[in-house]
């Protein structure tokens, strides 16, 4: 989703970080299974975000609450 509200489509775990880095996105949740998937991603990408690596929804709803 952008900043506007319109949804975008993507393809592959790169695609998602990627957009949404470009987008604003100053952190992520990342799920462990995907974590490997993060050295595909450009270094000038990684560099615009915070990647917060999640076990599933419960850490990801426990985190949340944290930041508050």
């Amino acid at each position: 989703m952008t900043i506007t509200g319109s949804l975008k489509t993507t393809l592959s775990f790169v695609d998602r970080v990627t957009m949404l880095a470009e987008n604003g996105a100053k952190s992520i949740t990342v799920p462990l299974e995907q974590m490997a998937n993060l050295v595909s991603v450009s270094m000038d990408t990684i560099s615009k975000i915070i990647p917060i690596p999640i076990s599933g929804p419960e850490d990801a709803f426990m985190r949340s609450r944290l930041e508050d």
